[in-house]
């Protein structure tokens, strides 16, 4: 006898064993089921999301303006890597920035103290830094709006984190500024990187 009979024979003499095999394939079906469902739906979400993206680029290709956008792309990509210093290490470009805040400042503010961050990596770009300063000093009003334009108005890209003025009779001014800087090791330079 073959297992296919043995199998059979059990079944006709025990009825609840051929519910239970019943059950059983109902349950695998219903899954199997369930599974091609859920592949189709995912097939058909994914054919949905590659419509919209084929329509988007269509849009964008009717678009006549793009050697235009890649110049100004350009430029403007230009014009930041020109505006972002660059240093042989983050140590030097640590002093190199509280050297220029001091000097930056102490044309307005004979007592000036420059507290140099932590440096942070800038996130998805290899080699650029963010390099955090504090500043404090003693200046009136009038002065420390001097300081903030001479600070903004530089032409390495940093940005003015926050700001603090205090006109009473001792006068402050509490700056944190944050520059960025491009670490360029001494081959890389000379290879013009």
């Amino acid at each position: 006898m073959t297992t296919l009979q043995n199998l059979r024979n059990e079944v006709r003499a025990k009825p609840a064993l051929g519910i239970g095999l019943g059950l059983i394939a109902l349950l695998a079906l219903a899954y199997a089921y369930g599974f091609v469902n859920q592949a189709r739906n995912n097939s058909a979400q994914a054919y949905l999301e590659d419509v919209a993206e084929l329509q988007k680029i269509k849009l964008l290709a009717q678009q006549k303006d793009w050697p235009q956008r890649a110049k100004a792309a350009q430029a403007l990509q230009s014009g930041l890597q020109a505006a972002i210093p660059r240093s042989d290490s983050i140590g030097l470009a640590q002093a190199t920035q509280a050297a220029w805040l001091r000097s930056a400042i102490l044309p307005f503010a004979p007592r000036v103290n420059v507290v140099m961050g932590q440096p942070t990596k800038v996130d998805g770009l290899a080699g650029y830094w963010k390099v955090p300063a504090d500043i404090n000093a003693q200046v009136n009003a009038a002065r420390a709006v001097q300081i903030l334009q001479r600070v903004e108005g530089t032409t390495n890209l940093m940005y003015v984190q926050s700001l603090r003025i205090v006109n009473t009779a001792s006068p402050s001014l509490q700056m944190s500024v944050v520059a960025y800087y491009r670490i360029v090791r001494g081959a890389e330079r000379k290879n013009g990187a």
